[in-house]
């Protein structure tokens, strides 16, 4: 990277612990580690995106989204295996399918892992973003008009306009925390109510995407029964975000 700044600085760190992190999964093939690597994926993104929008440059806010998609794609098995197992009365005849698809998907993963590190390495050899950060004017105006449209599609009540919202506030939210903390105060977003939200809306999120994919299969008939009880968990998780 070129000469440090605080958006310098913050993505150098990023990359680095996404590395620190595929080689973690690595090592324990734990759900956390894949989470905890898809968290540094989605800071990165978020400010590769906001640097983009406000210097009107190409920074390579697509580059990781190989990486990012493929491990999701495997954290959301472990997500649907652990709510049948755990939440469910359910066998480990109807988990088996499952559990088999994740194996093979770990293991592509695992393979993999060293090709994504040098393409880590290598983004974060090469990226360098402005020395100085865009004007505060320019700054709030950015928050400004991103907590209007996020606002916007909580509002909407719809369960898919629902899920974007979280995608928007968390890179929002993600673009704050870099920030300095004079700035944070002129931007006044409340971290703590945001947050809560966050968290009720990713539970909510984690049922309704079991419910999706298990409908979506082809299973006995004590697989309706599960997906009825998913459903109503749903129903009720969607219902306490607006009260």
């Amino acid at each position: 990277m070129g000469k440090k700044n605080v958006v310098n600085n913050y993505l150098d760190e990023q990359l680095g612990l996404i590395e620190t992190w595929l080689n973690t999964f690595s090592q324990n093939r734990k759900p956390e580690s894949l989470h905890a690597l898809r968290v540094c994926i989605k800071k990165t993104k978020a400010i590769l995106y906001f640097s983009e929008t406000l210097f009107k440059k190409p920074f390579g806010k697509k580059k990781l989204d190989n990486l990012f998609h493929k491990a999701g794609t495997l954290r959301e098995l472990y997500i649907i295996i652990l709510l049948m197992q755990k939440s469910l009365p359910v066998s480990e005849k109807l988990t088996l399918p499952l559990m088999k698809k994740r194996t093979l998907l770990e293991q592509q993963f695992l393979e993999k892992i060293p090709r994504y590190i040098k393409e880590v390495r290598l983004f974060r050899k090469e990226l360098s973003l402005p020395e100085k950060l865009p004007s505060k004017k320019v700054i709030l105006s950015y928050f400004k008009k991103r907590e209007k449209r996020a606002d916007k599609k909580l509002h909407n009540r719809n369960r898919t306009t629902l899920h974007y919202y979280r995608r928007d506030i968390k890179k929002m939210m993600y673009v704050y925390e870099m920030l300095p903390k004079k700035l944070k105060k002129e931007i006044g977003l409340n971290k703590t109510k945001t947050d809560r939200l966050q968290e009720k809306i990713g539970l909510w999120h984690d049922t309704w995407t079991a419910f999706i994919f298990l409908s979506k299969q082809s299973f006995s008939k004590q697989i309706k029964n599960i997906l009825s009880d998913l459903k109503e968990k749903e129903k009720k998780q969607f219902k306490k975000l607006f009260l």
